[in-house]
């Protein structure tokens, strides 16, 4: 399954990935997702404009 981030999650410190469940949460560096399969960066995704 493709992920599309906004490019801009790689300057994050930190972000939350998991389920709905607080015991399958994980906090990793926002710049750990570029080691992660299938996922796709987008420029400007979250721009409101």
């Amino acid at each position: 399954m493709a992920i599309y981030p906004d490019e801009l999650i790689k300057e994050l410190g930190y972000v939350i990935l998991g389920s709905v469940d607080r015991s399958s949460k994980i906090k990793v560096a926002g710049s750990e997702l570029t080691k992660a399969p299938n996922v796709e960066f987008i420029s400007g995704l979250s721009d409101a404009n």
